[in-house]
């Protein structure tokens, strides 16, 4: 992992993000965690063979079936870019997300209780690192969902989220699509990239500054996976505004680009989901594309897709991965 030239501004920036969880963490209530079940499952050949009798194998996309996705050349700095409060209101939400995140990848009640990433809390990459086992060790993926839910609500007050949707959403539903998407800018640069506040179209009235463009997401290029992308961001999103916040959502990632289109008062559609979820891996997936629909067997609801993919490549011994499920 790069690390920054001046090592006395990291230990600077490390000491100010520290500071802000400190912050959160003497307002949130104190989580008891168990070390008894406590397994980590790892990627290496080793510990892959251990655990390959408890998991049946799965079929992977041979490189016909992906994606290439944007091109690494054109990459965006990412550490350029800041929110409209500045780098150093997005380093204290980011250092908060991370918190929260690990917080509930930790929670005792979790069938595998995740520590937090070993990298400091002013690199955004432990959040990948977080997701990305959040990803490999549940293959349920409305756990995968639910987790991820879970910490949007934890990092708002519960005042706002019970009183809003009766409050806005529902009397000021288009009023309120505009700030949910002025403030989706404002506090989630930092983790998608840049963005801007548009138009959409498509939504009655006209949807004037309901919408979100974001460029080229960093969250999606730095997980480099379509499964992470749907189970771990865009499922749990559109999920936490329509049911926390009683505002509709459909948010569009197009992974040849990287954009993503939010739109703020949209009920997404049959078919626009069905678009992002049958979307085939990124050809530069660390899983090199794993089926992503495969799951523990606890959800049966919806179409079953292990038939379709046997046809994309040949069985072969499972790997641990992020992209070893995807929402039907």
């Amino acid at each position: 992992m790069m690390m920054s030239r001046s090592n006395l501004l990291l230990c600077a920036l490390i000491v100010v993000a520290t500071a802000a969880v400190h912050v959160a963490d003497a307002f949130a209530p104190p989580i008891q965690t168990s070390r008894a079940n406590h397994q980590v499952f790892r990627s290496s050949a080793t510990e892959n063979e251990e655990i390959t009798t408890q998991i049946p194998r799965i079929p992977t996309y041979n490189k016909r079936a992906t994606i290439e996705g944007p091109s690494i050349d054109s990459k965006p700095d990412y550490t350029s870019i800041s929110g409209p409060m500045g780098g150093f209101v997005d380093s204290i939400l980011m250092s908060l997300f991370r918190y929260k995140l690990s917080q509930r990848l930790y929670h005792q009640d979790n069938t595998i209780p995740t520590p937090d990433s070993k990298l400091p809390l002013t690199d955004f990459m432990g959040i990948i690192d977080l997701a990305t086992r959040m990803n490999s060790q549940n293959f349920n993926r409305t756990t995968i969902q639910t987790m991820s839910q879970d910490v949007m609500v934890s990092l708002f007050p519960s005042f706002i989220l019970d009183r809003y949707p009766t409050w806005f959403a529902q009397p000021f539903p288009a009023f309120s699509a505009r700030m949910c998407a002025w403030a989706t800018v404002v506090g989630g640069t930092w983790l998608m990239g840049e963005c801007e506040v548009n138009d959409v179209p498509e939504i009655e009235g006209g949807g004037k500054s309901q919408g979100v463009l974001v460029k080229r997401c960093r969250f999606l290029e730095e997980s480099q996976c379509a499964s992470i992308c749907v189970n771990s961001c865009k499922i749990p999103t559109q999920n936490f505004f329509n049911e926390n916040m009683g505002l509709p959502l459909t948010m569009t990632p197009d992974y040849e680009t990287g954009e993503c289109q939010f739109a703020f008062g949209k009920l997404p559609t049959f078919e626009e989901e069905r678009l992002a979820k049958d979307t085939p891996c990124l050809m530069r997936c660390p899983s090199n594309g794993g089926m992503r629909s495969w799951h523990n067997g606890s959800d049966q609801q919806g179409e079953q897709w292990l038939e379709d993919l046997k046809a994309l490549g040949e069985l072969e011994e499972l790997k641990i991965s992020s992209c070893s499920l995807m929402e039907d």
